[in-house]
């Protein structure tokens, strides 16, 4: 499969979400998360970088959780090895 397909299929998963994160954040000055459902998960959304680009993250097991850690050099915390222990601890996992 070529990367231009993979691309393609993110942008398509990914687009409407990423777009109206946008928006919610231009009409209202900052981000609103998504109270509940999938979209409560840390690491499922549409997220703004530091140097003011959006990203959109599919993290939706604690497999992608590791990797992404990995990826980002981010230090391996055991209290946020699971699903429910990033959840509980939303604000701390979204503040990276």
């Amino acid at each position: 499969m070529s990367k231009l397909v993979l691309y393609e299929t993110g942008l398509h998963v990914a687009s409407r979400d990423l777009v109206g994160v946008q928006l919610k954040t231009q009409l209202l000055g900052k981000p609103e998360r998504e109270p509940h459902g999938e979209f409560s998960m840390p690491g499922y959304g549409a997220y703004q970088t530091s140097d003011e680009h959006w990203i959109y993250l599919l993290m939706l097991n604690d497999t992608h959780w590791l990797k992404f850690c990995q990826a980002m050099e981010l230090p391996n915390d055991e209290s946020l090895a699971t699903l429910r222990q990033r959840k509980k601890a939303r604000e701390q996992v979204e503040g990276w």
